[in-house]
């Protein structure tokens, strides 16, 4: 379950919602608050690691399945 919480959810199986990345980003960019404003820079560079490893991966697969034609 995705959506807005305001605790932190340590177990993601536990049926409890947990905060979509992008929305903590945002959320936490639109606090004011330094710190939260740190965490959601944090959590923004976290999101684009993650969309790079993914179409670095992607790329890597599909000149894999170019090449064997």
């Amino acid at each position: 379950m995705s959506g807005f919480t305001t605790f932190y959810n340590s177990n993601p199986f536990d049926g409890q919602p947990m905060i979509s990345l992008p929305l903590y980003v945002y959320e936490t960019l639109r606090s004011g608050q330094p710190a939260e404003i740190v965490r959601g820079f944090g959590a923004g560079v976290v999101l684009l690691f993650i969309v790079f490893i993914l179409f670095a991966a992607t790329r890597v697969l599909a000149r894999q399945r170019v090449s064997t034609r």
